[in-house]
């Protein structure tokens, strides 16, 4: 039988065998490189972040599927900034990638192939499932790009919304008694529980935020606050509207719902 699969493939390998002896697997779509650690960058950042940024807030807006927040017009433009005016100088000032020009130049059109990539129907993918063990991809995806975007001088305010979004939805899956699918979940739910202080003990956390949670983010939490404020008390769109009005190029809000 077949095997069924979605049209995106992207295999990356590093050219380090023994005796140099190994199938062609470039023959087969297959990407072979000195060095593999630029390409890991713009996959983990670009894609399992843009994944992470766009779950929380796709589910708030009464989403299911990743296809269906994707598509969604205020949620594209929101991860279309989040890629290129956040997570992009990131990459292009990080040294791992130095020497790799031609990824850099193909930056923003491997971000719309990200995207495209979760256009895709068939695959239907839920938001819940992106959402599980948060604290854990945020702790070792997200919490590197937001410190090294905050000493580029970008405020990260995508970022914010990304984490005011993360703590909304745990705050409304503790109050409707669901049990938070993440291995820090515990630790994670322990602010939103009755006696517990809220958005700015979630915030403390060093274990998930690391220097976030002390004085060097202390600008950027209360970015966090702001929207987390916002999406509580005018829900999620006005707080999508409130960093989408911040993107400069209009042909980003263009993508028709």
């Amino acid at each position: 039988w077949p095997v069924m699969c979605e049209p995106y493939k992207h295999w990356v390998i590093e050219e380090a065998f023994v005796d140099d002896e190994r199938p062609p697997w470039e023959d087969v779509g297959a990407v072979v490189v000195r060095d593999v650690v630029p390409h890991e960058l713009m996959k983990v950042r670009l894609l399992n972040v843009t994944h992470s940024a766009m779950c929380y807030a796709g589910i708030l807006a009464g989403l299911t599927h990743v296809h269906e927040a994707v598509t969604h017009s205020k949620l594209r433009a929101f991860l279309r900034k989040v890629q290129l005016e956040e997570i992009g100088p990131t990459l292009q000032a990080h040294d791992a990638m130095a020497e790799s020009p031609i990824l850099l130049h193909g930056m923003e059109e491997y971000a719309e192939m990200v995207l495209r990539r979760f256009e895709n129907v068939a695959v239907k993918d839920q938001l819940e499932r992106i959402a599980m063990d948060g604290s854990e991809k945020f702790r070792v995806q997200g919490q590197d790009v937001v410190c090294e975007g905050i000493r580029l001088g970008n405020d990260m305010r995508g970022f914010a919304l990304y984490v005011a979004s993360w703590a909304c939805f745990l705050r409304r899956e503790v109050e409707e008694g669901n049990e938070v699918r993440d291995m820090g979940g515990a630790a994670v739910t322990a602010c939103f529980q009755e006696g517990g202080t809220g958005i700015a003990c979630f915030l403390g956390m060093e274990e998930i935020f690391g220097e976030l949670s002390k004085d060097f983010g202390a600008e950027w939490r209360e970015n966090v606050i702001e929207l987390f404020e916002t999406i509580s008390q005018e829900g999620m769109s006005a707080a999508l509207d409130a960093v989408i009005s911040e993107v400069a190029a209009p042909e980003l809000v263009a993508v028709a719902r």
